[in-house]
């Protein structure tokens, strides 16, 4: 575990940092996508189906949202790191209390104060589901409030049953339902899901949130064991660029 959150494969951060404030969102056919209004958001609660979900796919729309004065509260579901298997990593080991130190200090980073885990078993969360959209409605108390959860076709059976959960909470809840990509964006083009473009809403992230999201994604890459660095920094630092969407 790394005490520097800059300490990794500067050059190449750098060069995503710059160009991540700059390239809009684009399905590769043009643009025009709606807007999501971060200045009507009453209250934001996210869902990660595992650690640091909430940074890759919304760390900058976080960010932006507590520099508004916006209370965003983190709901990490899962303690299984799906870091190594969708970037064909091997496994490292990484035990449960680093990962959750290292999600509190991205979190920390982006500003947010309030950090659930509720530590459920990845491999049986079926059998969990209703039991999640139960402790998830209790945590939807408050007028209007948003609940952003993981996109359901985002490529692995944790993000399906954590957006399937979310979305009864916010039905039960009266909240506003949106869902983020995360893992599908990092995948090889031949491997990656058509996503539902008709529902994209783009998120204009200022560069001061942006800046926040991209100390923390450093972070997060520095938290791994050295010789994984430069796999993640390649995979991940890159996708900077592409911005940050919900499907409402």
């Amino acid at each position: 575990m790394t005490t520097e959150p800059g300490a990794v494969v500067s050059d190449l951060g750098q060069a995503a940092r710059r160009s991540a404030v700059r390239t809009p969102v684009t399905a590769g056919s043009g643009g025009g996508y709606p807007r999501l209004d971060l200045t009507a958001c009453p209250g934001l609660v996210v869902v990660a189906a595992r650690p640091d979900d909430e940074l890759l796919g919304l760390g900058g729309a976080i960010a932006a949202l507590v520099d508004l004065g916006v209370e965003v509260r983190v709901v990490s579901v899962c303690d299984r790191d799906a870091t190594l298997t969708l970037t064909g990593l091997p496994a490292l080991d990484r035990q449960i209390p680093d990962q959750r130190f290292d999600q509190r200090v991205a979190a920390e980073i982006l500003g947010v104060k309030e950090l659930h885990h509720l530590g459920l078993p990845a491999d049986d969360l079926d059998r969990h589901a209703a039991g999640l959209a139960d402790d998830l409605t209790e945590l939807l108390v408050g007028p209007g409030l948003w609940c952003a959860a993981p996109w359901a076709g985002d490529g692995d059976p944790d993000s399906t049953v954590v957006a399937r959960a979310a979305e009864l909470a916010a039905h039960r809840a009266a909240a506003r339902p949106l869902q983020y990509p995360v893992w599908s964006r990092h995948l090889p083009s031949a491997a990656r899901p058509t996503l539902p473009w008709e529902r994209v809403h783009t998120i204009d992230v200022p560069e001061s949130a942006h800046d926040r999201k991209f100390t923390a994604v450093r972070w997060y890459i520095g938290s791994f064991r050295p010789d994984a660095r430069p796999v993640l920094a390649s995979v991940l630092l890159p996708q900077l660029a592409i911005g940050e969407i919900v499907f409402a």
